[in-house]
């Protein structure tokens, strides 16, 4: 499977959300693990900014986790059909026979997309 995560965070406690966004992805890591998932992650406000990609995953559970761990809340006006350009580009690069997933978490408009 591959799996993309498109996070943003916008509303009045933003820095609590994007925490719970992030500590999400990587319990996702700790339950299903790296072996037959490929992960990709885009954090986005203004402008999309791809933190892991479909080819070139961390070298296991722990350097992915630090890289999650790592992203910081984009600001600006979210820019939605960016990040959505950004994980249809992702998917472009994945494993021809994956299952491919998409996950957009933003608490201002709900979405949830798979």
């Amino acid at each position: 499977m591959d799996l993309a995560f498109a996070i943003s965070a916008t509303s009045a406690d933003a820095d609590t959300t994007f925490k719970l966004m992030k500590d999400t992805i990587t319990s996702f890591a700790d339950m299903y693990g790296m072996s037959k998932i490929n992960y990709a992650v885009i954090a986005y406000g203004k402008a999309p900014k791809k933190w892991l990609d479909f080819q070139n995953q961390p070298s296991d559970l722990k350097d992915l986790k630090t890289t999650v761990d790592g992203i910081p809340r984009e600001g600006g006006v979210v820019a939605l059909d960016k990040a959505v350009e950004e994980a249809r580009k992702l998917f472009d690069g994945s494993r021809p026979q994956a299952l491919k997933v998409r996950n957009h978490s933003d608490p201002v408009d709900s979405g949830l997309w798979l």
